[in-house]
């Protein structure tokens, strides 16, 4: 009957550590896909040279569509500085 017993609660442990490993499992998946998405933005803005070369209105523009806040009345050198420190 002991022995029964041990298999019963080596059973259950297992189950609980094959749970944990699964969840486990999905959190690295989730990391690994938010990872993913953060290299897709980083790499989705424009070079500082290439941002040199964009108008303040594109600028602008951009920034906003990246989710950045920006004041518009700043000079083109500091939009494209902190667009560019984005990209860090």
């Amino acid at each position: 009957m002991s022995d029964e017993n041990d298999n019963v609660v080596d059973l259950a442990a297992f189950r609980k550590e094959k749970e944990e490993a699964e969840a486990e499992k999905l959190r690295l998946e989730q990391e690994a896909e938010d990872l993913e998405e953060i290299e897709e933005f980083i790499d989705s803005i424009p070079t500082p040279a290439e941002l040199k070369k964009m108008t303040k209105a594109k600028l602008v523009e951009l920034a906003e569509e990246l989710g950045i806040e920006i004041d518009a009345k700043k000079k083109k050198a500091d939009i494209v500085e902190e667009i560019g420190s984005k990209r860090s």
